[in-house]
């Protein structure tokens, strides 16, 4: 079993798209990238975030406290390393370039359409986080909404709600006599 190991810092969140793409941010709304090197685990990127969302291909996005959308785009643009989207979310996750998915203040859902033009689809459903992945099937996308954790494996239909194994006390199973 692989054990934990402590790196140093005081993230608010993080998000780990692969082993080496984790990103995350602190109380204060500052932004760091994981180095791969625990003895100096850090390094600030400027501008300031209140969730982040990493991806296995290096996708990353944010939102801010006022729940404005950020794409990072690196040295891309000269001193500013985020690009704003059109859009207000306060949750948000990426599981590729492709597959990027949010949720705003009042728990809607929201895809990104890939196209900055005309960024957001809604989606069906509420929900309080979400997290997106990406693996060799395809994306997938899961989030929380109040007392259960929902699953979206079409990552564009309806959201399906865990069978519980537990058995309700108010429901007893009948017997045969």
């Amino acid at each position: 079993m692989t054990d934990w190991v402590k790196v140093a810092g005081a993230l608010t969140a993080i998000s780990a798209g692969s082993r080496t793409t984790v990103w995350g941010v602190n109380a204060a709304s500052a932004i760091y990238r994981y180095t791969n090197y625990d003895a100096s685990p850090w390094i600030n990127i400027p501008g300031g975030l209140s969730d982040i969302g990493a991806a296995s291909d290096g996708t990353t996005w944010g939102v801010n406290g006022g729940n404005q959308i950020y794409r990072y785009v690196g040295d891309s643009d000269g001193a500013n390393p985020w690009k704003g989207i059109d859009g207000s979310l306060v949750r948000i996750d990426a599981g590729s370039r492709t597959n990027v998915w949010g949720v705003d203040s009042a728990g809607a859902i929201y895809r990104y359409t890939n196209h900055d033009a005309n960024p957001w689809i809604k989606i069906p459903g509420a929900l309080s986080d979400i997290g997106a992945g990406a693996d060799v099937r395809g994306p997938e996308v899961s989030g929380q909404a109040p007392n259960r954790v929902v699953l979206n494996k079409e990552t564009r239909k309806k959201w399906r709600h865990p069978v519980s194994t537990r058995r309700s006390s108010a429901r007893k199973p009948s017997r045969s006599r």
